[in-house]
């Protein structure tokens, strides 16, 4: 992932008003802020309206589980647009002139096009575009449908910047680790280390950054998710036997949905998850490999073992940490952790229904 695809990236989001207009500038013009506030509008209008448009009545249970979808991303849309835009813009302005200095540390160069990955995923997204205006149609109101897609689309764009951001932050974190092999034991000083834990302390600072950023779309991605699934897996137990017409033809279109559906959300958590652990663990592998190297000052004075004992407590205390929204830590046990809410409520909602 390299710096120009974050410009790209951010030419959508500035047209979408989820991030700033550029990377270069994040002072917004009182017609760039006009936009961001309409733009909002329309959004959590469209959550707004479909909150009180579902029929209670009709099926309390998906009732509560679609007003919690909406709620959801009207959390998703007053956070990324108004606190981020307004509130935190400066968080903007110092995670993207970390990752400048970052990238212009870069010396390695990809054989493929920057921007490969993003015009595959705006194909699969656009595919999947036309296949919703196609089994929805005809349309009952316009309006809803035109904002729905723009809401996934929104959605899709802040979780494909969110992973560029956190595989920039993989990659200088294996950098470093590879920086630290090219070293043998006769070759490390207490200059060396000194200037690794700088670097790591720079590193550290530009996770909490990102951290800060991204710590409640991230918890809203996850809880999202949880609830997307249940939506279809309780379609599928409750209502799928209810459809009229051609059955098997229903069924064949809800093997699509789920594929473009469900399973687009969901990989976006899960990927996101892996990855901010990955983070994690390629600095457990490079902190290992430092307390081996610590064995090459057996014969260190105690002044220099006493510097010594500081750095490497100051490498450990920069240990990255991602959360979502400060309620947890993201690690592999997250995805867990959903499996088992899912199914909790899965019981919860059969014992309900039983009754």
């Amino acid at each position: 992932m390299s710096f120009k695809l974050l410009r790209l990236i951010f030419a959508f989001g500035g047209f979408l008003a989820i991030t700033p207009w550029s990377v270069e500038e994040q002072d917004k013009s009182t017609c760039q802020k006009c936009y961001v506030w309409t733009f909002f509008a329309m959004t959590t209008s469209k959550c707004i309206y479909a909150m009180f448009n579902y029929k209670i009545s009709e099926n309390t249970r998906n009732c509560i589980i679609l007003g919690a979808i909406e709620i959801l991303l009207a959390i998703f849309n007053f956070y990324v647009m108004i606190v981020l835009n307004f509130l935190k813009k400066r968080q903007w302005s110092r995670l993207l002139n970390h990752l400048r200095i970052l990238k212009n540390q870069e010396v390695t160069k990809k054989k493929t096009p920057y921007y490969l990955n993003f015009v595959i995923l705006i194909f699969v997204y656009f595919v999947e575009y036309c296949f919703n205006l196609y089994r929805m149609f005809p349309y009952e109101n316009w309006y809803f449908t035109i904002m729905t897609h723009v809401q996934h689309f929104l959605y899709f764009i802040y979780n494909f910047l969110l992973f560029t951001v956190a595989t920039m932050l993989l990659k200088e974190y294996r950098s470093l680790n590879y920086y630290l092999s090219c070293y043998s034991k006769d070759k490390m000083s207490l200059l060396l280390i000194r200037k690794i834990a700088k670097e790591v302390h720079f590193l550290k600072r530009t996770v909490n950054i990102f951290d800060e950023i991204s710590t409640w779309p991230l918890a809203v991605n996850i809880y999202f998710s949880i609830m997307i699934t249940l939506r279809d897996l309780l379609f599928v137990i409750y209502d799928f036997g209810n459809i009229r017409g051609d059955v098997s033809a229903s069924y064949y279109v809800m093997i699509v949905k789920f594929c473009f559906g469900t399973m687009s959300v969901v990989s976006w958590t899960l990927s996101l998850i892996l990855l901010y652990n990955s983070v994690s663990e390629e600095f457990e592998k490079f902190w290992f490999k430092m307390l081996k190297l610590q064995w090459n000052f057996s014969n260190a004075t105690p002044k220099e073992e006493r510097q010594l004992y500081n750095l490497m407590g100051f490498i450990k205390e920069n240990s990255p940490k991602f959360t979502a929204a400060g309620f947890f830590v993201i690690s592999k046990t997250t995805i867990l952790n959903i499996l088992a809410a899912i199914v909790n409520f899965l019981i919860v909602a059969v014992q309900l229904s039983d009754g």
